[in-house]
């Protein structure tokens, strides 16, 4: 056999092998969709636990067979409905989520099927677990489709869900993922930065916890964020009577890197028009001449 031959032979077995495994996917597919239309398999927590398994599964394996659940959105449709039903399953269906968020495609399903407001009305009530889950996913979506994302989770008052979350306190990885939400918000949709610049419990809330956080991350994030939301006037006089001038000049005085002092002073630039009305920032001066 000549080495044309075999490489026809090879040519025909990797493209079987591909229609093969389309074929396959489809027909599992399938069948998880009859599983789900069953009244009695779809109310049947065990029988659903093991289809959204074999879905998560699936969208892993990637390819063909990932293509195919990204082909049917009814699928995921009707696994957000056993949302919040039973506490494993709920951790299952966060982690699907989650893997689906990774990439765009995966991201515009989300959006499509209805997946954001779900998770942002059941954040609040989920452990903490699960909350990495969620507040990652919800990462991932503005990281990857940004405009698109901000527009969906600010629609559904994402602000004030994660201000919320963040006043509670949670962990340090979750607090920096709240906050990175936050920031992202505001970076890509007018409405969610207009809502973060005018709200007092928000801003006084970010001045609290960079005067007593020692999480360098979860500054940083905050600090990314005080150029953007200094920048309108009203928020300018909210700052400085929240004390923000004070904060920033700790934090420069510390000398920490030179991206956290360059936003350190973007912010003061900003707030220079209301700070020089201020009775005394003879300190202040002195931090930024040494």
């Amino acid at each position: 056999m000549n080495e044309n031959n075999l490489s026809s032979i090879e040519s025909k077995t990797s493209s079987d092998n591909i229609d093969y495994d389309k074929e396959n996917a489809k027909l599992i597919v399938s069948e998880l969709i009859d599983l789900l239309n069953d009244e009695r398999s779809y109310r049947d927590i065990g029988i659903a636990t093991e289809i959204t398994k074999t879905v998560h599964l699936l969208i892993k394996q990637g390819g063909c067979r990932k293509q195919e659940i990204f082909a049917y959105p009814n699928l995921i449709t009707s696994l957000i409905k056993l949302f919040n039903t039973d506490n494993d399953l709920t951790r299952l269906l966060t982690s699907l989520f989650h893997d689906l968020s990774i990439e765009k495609d995966g991201i515009r399903l989300l959006l499509r099927t209805g997946v954001i407001p779900i998770l942002l009305q059941t954040l609040e009530l989920l452990n903490d677990d699960v909350i990495n889950f969620v507040l990652t996913t919800l990462r991932n979506c503005l990281i990857g489709l940004n405009n698109e994302s901000a527009k969906e989770i600010q629609i559904h008052n994402g602000c004030m869900t994660l201000i919320s979350l963040l006043i509670h306190r949670h962990s340090n990885k979750q607090m920096n993922f709240l906050a990175d939400c936050l920031l992202r918000l505001a970076m890509f949709n007018t409405d969610a930065q207009i809502y973060l610049q005018t709200s007092k419990l928000f801003l006084q809330e970010l001045v609290t916890i960079l005067d007593e956080t020692n999480y360098n991350k979860l500054s940083f994030t905050l600090i990314r964020m005080l150029p953007l939301l200094s920048s309108n006037k009203n928020t300018k006089s909210i700052l400085i009577q929240f004390n923000i001038i004070s904060t920033l000049e700790r934090i420069l005085h510390m000398k920490y890197d030179y991206k956290i002092q360059r936003y350190c002073l973007l912010t003061l630039r900003n707030l220079s028009d209301q700070i020089i009305h201020m009775d005394n920032f003879d300190s202040l001066i002195i931090t930024l001449i040494q």
